[in-house]
C-alpha cells in the first residue's frame, strides 16, 4: 500500500470543515459558506451537517434543539410532540431561568 500526500487548497479545507465540524461556524460564516459550497452538497450533505451542527453547538433552549433535530432527520411523530410541547410552555409563558439543582444541598 502506497500513501500519498494530496495537496488541497483553502476552498477543500473549509469544505471538509463544513462537513465535519460545523459547529465551530458561527450562524452568519455557517449559511456563507453553505451557499458557497451548495453546487457541491446534496439534500442528504444539508441534512446530514444540520444535524450535526444541531448536536455539536451549545443551545439555550435544548428543547428547542431536539424539535429541529427531530424535524430533520424525519422523525415527525417526535418532532410533533415536541412542538406541542414548546406551544404549550409558550402560552403559559414558562421559561428556563437557571440550570443545576432545583434546591441547595442540606448541610449536615
Amino acid at each position: 500500500m502506497e500513501l500519498r500526500i494530496v495537496e488541497c487548497g483553502d476552498d477543500e479545507r473549509l469544505f471538509r470543515r463544513l462537513l465535519e465540524e460545523p459547529s465551530t461556524f458561527d450562524q452568519a460564516t455557517y449559511e456563507r459558506l453553505v451557499d458557497r459550497f451548495r453546487s457541491r452538497l446534496d439534500i442528504d450533505d444539508l441534512l446530514a451537517i444540520t444535524a450535526k451542527r444541531l448536536r455539536q453547538g451549545r443551545y439555550a433552549d435544548p428543547l428547542e434543539r431536539n424539535a429541529v433535530l427531530a424535524i430533520v432527520e424525519g422523525r415527525t411523530e417526535e418532532a410533533d410532540r415536541l412542538l406541542d410541547v414548546l406551544e404549550r410552555r409558550d402560552r403559559a409563558g414558562l421559561r428556563v431561568a437557571a440550570r443545576g439543582p432545583a434546591f441547595p444541598p442540606r448541610s449536615s
